[in-house]
């Protein structure tokens, strides 16, 4: 039924309602309830809008250069420093969509700054958004970052959208690398960043493309075998057992690797160590016999 002949029907309904007609024969609700849907759909749509640019009214005064804007961080942070951010970034981590799409065009520079909070903070679709403004970012080097910060919070939907925009010959550069990702590439980085979380989700989907190298491989195996070893308790090491695992489904060399390279002097490690590529080389071969 045209929509305008469903509105005339739900006018005459009330109409007659008012008027002590109980009775139309031309009423469905199944058009009644089709009316009010789409009529909400329009005024939660217009009440979005409208709180876009009352918020973007709010983050983005007339004056220049734009503010910094300054929220509390929670109270079990120690320094008690309060988090500053660009307009951009401010919308982004409130996933905001509709302001950063407001804001965007008026402060390109602060695309970076947008992208990296939205990575973090897991919105895909700014994220989404902001790649399609990739002229905009001048920076190889955001892109790369990025993605490192979505596998660091295991966003393994934005880490997909972002693959194919990431450089993957282009080194980690910055003040934000740790010690171990110097020298690496970003797709390393990510793999890094996926063992220091034991985020084993993120690591199989990292792992399914066969992007590294044989080194980062060992390299980040290695890591992940410090950190399943170091710990004093056992319930620890068996917590990363499923992280180990999915390195040596994915490459069985590595098994042989850890034995190899492996060496602590603590002797409770050193012992950890063993019974742990004992049992990955025995779920190695079950999971082949299978």
């Amino acid at each position: 039924m045209p929509r305008a002949r469903r509105r005339s029907l739900v006018v005459d309904h009330f109409s007659c309602k008012f008027s002590g007609v109980v009775d139309n024969p031309d009423l469905d609700l199944d058009d009644i309830v089709l009316e009010m849907l789409e009529r909400r759909h329009d005024r939660i749509t217009k009440s979005d809008v409208e709180r876009a640019d009352a918020l973007r009214r709010f983050v983005l005064p007339t004056s220049s250069p734009p503010p910094l804007l300054k929220i509390k961080q929670s109270s079990n942070n120690s320094l008690g420093q309060p988090m500053v951010f660009t307009p951009i970034q401010f919308a982004s981590y409130f996933g905001e969509t509709n302001v950063v799409h407001a804001l965007l065009c008026q402060h390109p520079s602060q695309v970076e700054d947008g992208l990296m909070e939205a990575s973090r903070q897991g919105y895909l679709a700014i994220v989404q958004m902001l790649l399609s403004t990739l002229p905009l970012l001048r920076n190889p080097h955001a892109v790369g970052r990025a993605f490192v910060l979505a596998t660091t919070h295991c966003h393994v939907d934005v880490m997909a959208h972002m693959y194919p925009h990431v450089n993957s010959d282009l080194l980690c550069k910055g003040d934000w690398c740790c010690r171990d990702q110097l020298g690496l590439r970003y797709m390393a980085a990510a793999v890094h960043a996926a063992v220091e979380q034991n985020s084993v989700d993120a690591l199989t989907w990292l792992l399914q493309w066969n992007h590294l190298h044989k080194f980062e491989l060992e390299r980040a195996f290695m890591l992940a075998m410090r950190r399943a070893t170091s710990y004093a308790s056992n319930e620890e090491v068996l917590r990363h057992l499923p992280l180990l695992c999915a390195f040596v489904h994915h490459q069985p060399f590595l098994a042989s690797v850890m034995a190899r390279d492996y060496k602590d002097s603590d002797q409770t490690n050193a012992r950890q160590a063993k019974a742990v590529t004992s049992y990955l080389l025995a779920d190695l071969h079950t999971n082949k016999a299978m």
